[in-house]
């Protein structure tokens, strides 16, 4: 990897990404976006299920689950490969400037949620561990 391209002043702003500066291939990829698509906390959040579901169906849920998320994901990220935009900057042309600045803060509640989450699941199932 050239780590001078990574380091050169950008002054692209919103444009697309000029071709010489995309440096990740196709295995960057598939770790970063498979990372997303399947996380372990995914598979802890569906052991919540088992009370209410036999473990057979709640590892179905969570296999569902996991399609479906990576499914988006690749939807998403294939539209953003073949117009070289980021995802807020693709939903302008749609909602607007002031549609595109809410629906970045509603992303930032939603990330704030999913970490709250993540730390209130890690701190249930290490606190049964313990006892």
């Amino acid at each position: 990897m050239n780590f001078n391209k990574l380091m050169t002043k950008t002054d692209w702003g919103i444009d697309p990404v000029p071709e010489k500066y995309r440096v990740l291939n196709f295995f960057d990829f598939f770790v970063l976006w498979g990372g997303l698509g399947v996380g372990l906390l995914v598979i802890l959040a569906g052991s919540f299920l088992v009370p209410g579901l036999s473990f057979i169906q709640a590892f179905q849920a969570i296999i569902l689950g996991s399609g479906i998320g990576c499914l988006l994901l690749a939807l998403v990220g294939h539209i953003g490969a073949r117009t070289h935009l980021p995802k807020m900057v693709l939903l302008r042309s749609m909602l607007g400037n002031n549609g595109s600045i809410f629906t970045s803060f509603i992303n930032i509640v939603q990330l704030v949620g999913l970490t709250i989450f993540e730390f209130f699941t890690i701190l249930y199932s290490s606190d049964r561990r313990v006892r």
